[in-house]
Parts: structure tokens; sequence; C-alpha cells
């Protein structure tokens, strides 16, 4: 999927933004974290366009983000990733 126009690098006020450096506001992130391992879904959007995906290793936040974990105690995720063929 190619990124529209109005996200693509550009010339700013501040100079030239380069991608995945653009001013985004977080609608929402939600996944799991099993063993120590992340599995994040994030949405986010400019006043254009929302986008969202995985929410990947180096993602930063310009100022900041209210982010709340609960810890199941009774749920099992032994295999939540494994592909299961019928």
């Amino acid at each position: 999927m190619r990124l529209p126009r109005h996200l693509q690098p550009h010339q700013s006020a501040r100079g030239k933004r380069p991608a995945g450096r653009l001013p985004l506001d977080i609608l929402n992130i939600n996944g799991l974290v099993i063993d120590g391992r992340v599995h994040a879904h994030i949405t986010f959007s400019d006043n254009k366009v929302a986008l969202g995906g995985h929410l990947e290793p180096g993602c930063t936040v310009q100022t900041f983000s209210v982010i709340m974990l609960h810890e199941f105690e009774q749920a099992e995720f032994t295999n939540w990733d494994a592909i299961v063929t019928m």
C-alpha cells in the first residue's frame, strides 16, 4: 500500500520530515504481552486519514502516551499464535 500524498516525506516549516517522523495522533493501541513478547496493533491519524497496523520496535512518541496493562491470571495463551490447519 502506498502512503497518501500528504503522509509522504515533505517540506515543512521545520525542514523536511522523513517518512515515519510525522506528527500523528494515536487513536488506539491494543494487543497482548505473552512471555515478554509484545503483539500490539496501533491506529493513528492526522487531520485527513487514519492508518493502522502492527506496532513495531523503534516507534517513538513525541510527547506522551498513556498505556494501561491488565494481567489475566487464569487466561491460557500457550499457543496463541500457532497456525492451525483444518
